[in-house]
């Protein structure tokens, strides 16, 4: 009986000693953007730094307008915001607005594909993207970085 208390109890010595060696080589820690998404995990070890970021994709953010599929990425965005239209009806396009936080149209154009609007002459800050079909409407918030 105590040939087989004493393995045990070797074992979990054993265990504990590994577990401690793994707990001081790796440690991780994130990096977070302004929207609170995970941009980066970096993985520390006792002689070497990995970055993993391949991993970690831009979000993209999606709604339905009727029949169409809208794609905005990546919000927040440094200046330049891609906005993808799926599902557009032969013959029709949609109107694109971005205006700032006081109401004012920096930004008007027709699409029917994909459309990138180019944020990088605009300060830093909060936007509003403004996409109308059909008599539809879907707003979206937008941070400039």
């Amino acid at each position: 009986m105590k040939k087989k208390s004493g393995k045990a109890a070797v074992l979990f010595v054993f265990i504990m000693m590994v577990a401690e060696i793994f707990a001081q080589t790796k440690t991780f820690s994130y990096v977070y953007d302004a929207s609170g998404n995970r941009i980066e995990r970096l993985i520390r070890l006792r002689s070497a730094e990995v970055k993993d970021t391949a991993t970690v994709e831009q979000p993209t953010y999606t709604d339905a307008l009727g029949e169409l599929n809208i794609h905005i990425y990546p919000n927040p965005t440094h200046g330049l915001l891609n906005v993808q239209i799926s599902n557009m009806p032969e013959n029709q396009s949609a109107q694109i607005q971005v205006m700032d936080i006081t109401g004012r149209l920096l930004y008007n154009k027709t699409a029917d594909g994909t459309t990138s609007v180019d944020l990088s002459s605009q300060p830093t800050g909060t936007y509003v993207l403004r996409f109308v079909f059909n008599g539809k409407t879907s707003t979206w918030k937008i941070l400039k970085q």
